[in-house]
């Protein structure tokens, strides 16, 4: 049995021709769907539970995602590529076990840096959250005094509305309006009622 693995994975190039041309099928697919349907079909889940299609929200570096399908496909198929090459100039075994493990790993950083970068070129028309600084909307979630718990509300920042989590000194009723103070942390705003 050991002899058979062995002989599958370093005495011929089948495995790397499977990972090479499943490989490239799955990212032809990708790239048909992705020209096709437009977008990266990402799904991003907030803090608060709820899942939002197609938007992104600016998180630094905790765009960066190693581990995408996108990254992973294109492991698979460079691992591939990598092996059957280095099996073509006469590297068998280990070197080109080696050669294979570093043309994914390339593959997979390159792929989830240009992925990143896209991404971030796509955040240029997000709002920052010092332009809800000032703004109005109204409570759709009451909001208890205190700054303990939070409700939240709806407010029209360049144009749109937008779903923000607030706190506030005071107790505030669904359907009041309200002011944004100032941004408490990355996710909440305190707010005033306006009488």
């Amino acid at each position: 049995m050991l002899d058979s693995v062995k002989d599958f994975l370093f005495g011929d190039y089948k495995i790397y021709m499977f990972f090479a041309v499943f490989g490239s099928a799955v990212a032809i697919i990708q790239l048909i769907i992705t020209l096709v349907f437009g977008g990266f079909g990402d799904v991003d889940v907030d803090g608060d539970g709820s899942v939002e299609f197609g938007e992104h929200t600016d998180t630094g570096f905790g765009d960066f995602r190693l581990l995408s399908i996108r990254s992973l496909v294109s492991f698979f198929a460079f691992f591939g590529w990598g092996g059957v090459i280095a099996y073509e100039h006469d590297l068998k075994g280990l070197p080109a076990f080696f050669i294979a493990l570093a043309c994914g790993a390339f593959m997979m950083f390159l792929t989830a840096g240009l992925l990143y970068f896209l991404l971030k070129m796509q955040h240029s028309g997000n709002i920052h959250p010092e332009e809800y600084i000032g703004v109005t909307g109204s409570v759709y979630l009451t909001v208890p005094g205190g700054r303990k718990e939070i409700g939240k509300a709806t407010v029209n920042v360049k144009g749109t509305k937008q779903e923000i989590v607030i706190i506030a000194d005071e107790d505030i009723d669904r359907g009041e309006s309200i002011r944004v103070l100032k941004k408490i942390d990355d996710r909440r705003f305190l707010v005033e009622k306006i009488t």
